[in-house]
């Protein structure tokens, strides 16, 4: 595999496992959300008796970016880098998250909501996702 079909893999591996984010603008003119996974690396140590893996992603979301429903097959903990984002987790209410600010998602748990709620200003998000290390889809639809 060359670097370019790599670097590919790794873009839509990120923005899957975000949720496919889609923009409700024409989809001539609408803003595409930018998402770079930064590091994929396995552990040391177990995790449940299981190899276990570490990823973290970089996702930049346009103005009115608004994600689909989705689960992941590990626990997500996502810092939010600029700018402001709407989460809800399974029947837990929709929070914004400002910028310096953390949430948490549990294993498979209903990722509801990812939404940027500004209609002029971009946010910014790292996502850590921790899975065993054969896992090799970071997000699943959510039925």
């Amino acid at each position: 595999m060359n670097m370019k079909t790599i670097t590919v893999a790794l873009t839509m591996s990120a923005l899957a496992f975000l949720g496919g984010y889609s923009i409700s603008q024409s989809v001539e003119d609408a803003p595409k959300p930018k998402a770079r996974e930064l590091i994929r690396q396995s552990l040391k140590e177990k995790v449940d008796g299981k190899a276990a893996r570490v990823t973290l992603v970089e996702v930049q979301l346009p103005p009115g970016a608004d994600g689909s429903p989705h689960r992941h097959p590990g626990p997500v903990i996502g810092y939010v880098l600029e700018g402001d984002v709407e989460i809800q987790v399974d029947d837990g209410p929709v929070t914004t998250y400002h910028t310096g600010e953390t949430f948490y998602e549990p294993a498979m748990a209903l990722h509801k909501v990812s939404r940027n709620p500004s209609k002029t200003k971009p946010a910014r998000l790292l996502a850590y996702l921790l899975t065993a290390d054969d896992v090799t889809t970071l997000v699943l639809p959510a039925d």
